[in-house]
């Protein structure tokens, strides 16, 4: 994963302030997480992993209630 990707996974998951949030979430301090983001450290498989881990867990989720709502809207 490139830095910029990374930037847009943190992005994408918690908006303009996600560094400290995608630290908490994949269990790794937020300053570690500021080095990957300014380039300083190349992401890890592992931060990799665990950042493509969350995406998936939004987007089903994000399509659980898409669908939810959905369905209100046929009926």
């Amino acid at each position: 994963m490139t830095t910029a990707e990374f930037h847009s996974v943190g992005k994408a998951l918690y908006g303009p302030r996600w560094q400290r949030p995608l630290a908490r979430a994949i269990g790794v301090s937020d300053r570690w997480v500021r080095r990957l983001a300014a380039g300083e450290r190349q992401v890890s498989d592992h931060i990799e992993f665990e950042a493509l881990k969350l995406l998936y867990s939004r987007r089903n989720e994000m399509t659980a209630l898409a669908t939810k709502l959905g369905k209100r809207l046929v009926h």
